[in-house]
């Protein structure tokens, strides 16, 4: 009872003391700038290094392979992922969590992406910003790797993303929001006034 309380006391302090910033426009939608050398522990204790990265928008773990890009298959037999010392779990899908280790227990953070056109060629290699900006969330596969529809972006439009930086906190072996104050009271009922 007593690390529910301190947990949900620092959940708080994160949500509405510290100056987090949820929301970050981008011209990528990777969580790191270049793929990183890191391990896939699996759940049958198997190690794998490699060469990762994480994509925002699919939520996806890629990883390079010589020339290829791939996406890391059945992510619900690992166990943990590490890259640059930044710890992710599976969550659903293939989606991904980072996990934050804190004095007494977890928080998790899940990266949420939309991807939406900012200019258009206006001639002679220059751009102008759209005032009206398209998101553009389909993705698919090409020759291994990742492209957004062809319909939808074109070679004469700029691209941003924004990503979204959103709290998880793992209970009973199941992950809850912590979002909001009500979110967090929902997870400790007992423990927010």
């Amino acid at each position: 009872m007593n690390m529910q309380k301190s947990l949900s006391t620092l959940i708080l302090l994160l949500l509405f003391v510290l100056p987090i910033k949820s929301q970050e426009v981008s011209n990528t939608v990777f969580l790191f700038p270049e793929y990183h050398k890191g391990k896939v522990y699996f759940k049958n204790h198997a190690v794998i290094d490699g060469v990762l990265n994480y994509e925002t928008i699919t939520q996806q773990m890629l990883f390079k392979q010589n020339d290829n890009i791939l996406s890391l298959g059945l992510p619900e037999t690992t166990d943990s992922i590490v890259i640059s010392g930044f710890v992710f779990v599976h969550y659903q899908k293939k989606e991904f969590f980072r996990k934050v280790l804190l004095e007494k227990g977890a928080i998790y953070l899940q990266y949420k992406s939309k991807k939406f056109s900012s200019a258009h060629e206006v001639g002679f290699g220059g751009f102008s910003e759209v005032s009206n900006a398209r998101s553009i969330s389909n993705v698919t596969s090409l020759n291994g790797g990742l492209s957004f529809s062809p319909s939808q972006l074109t070679s004469r439009e700029q691209f941003k993303s924004t990503t979204d930086s959103l709290f998880w906190i793992k209970k009973s072996n199941e992950f809850f929001p912590v979002n909001s104050i009500k979110q967090v009271r929902k997870v400790f009922p007992r423990n927010i006034n």
